[in-house]
């Protein structure tokens, strides 16, 4: 399956789908998040090592920082959840190289 980038892994909700992408096959999980030395719930650090999850700096703040995550990760595809609505990523994505991969998104 798929390498997949999870943006926000730290929140219940980011969590939730970083492991749940794991569970489902996916052949790397790259945690896309700001303070890469935070907890991330449910993933303790032993599963974490022992499987396929990678942390990259991210800030959604940052359309280069979002580039060059996707860049070095070989992602392929992208999950987005935004709980609150607010879609943060609407400046970044003209960032991403979307023509090598999938975007899902939980809103319009």
């Amino acid at each position: 399956m798929a390498t997949v980038i999870v943006f926000g892994p730290t929140g219940h909700v980011g969590s939730a789908v970083a492991l749940s992408a794991h569970t489902f096959g996916a052949s790397k999980v790259v945690l896309a998040m700001r303070d890469t030395t935070k907890a991330i719930p449910g993933l303790t650090p032993d599963v974490e090592s022992s499987r396929s999850f990678q942390r990259v700096h991210t800030d959604l703040a940052d359309p280069a920082s979002i580039t060059a995550a996707v860049s070095s990760t070989g992602v392929s595809l992208l999950l987005y959840a935004s709980p609150s609505g607010n879609d943060i990523l609407v400046p970044s994505p003209e960032n991403l190289p979307v023509s090598k991969m999938s975007l899902i998104r939980n809103h319009p």
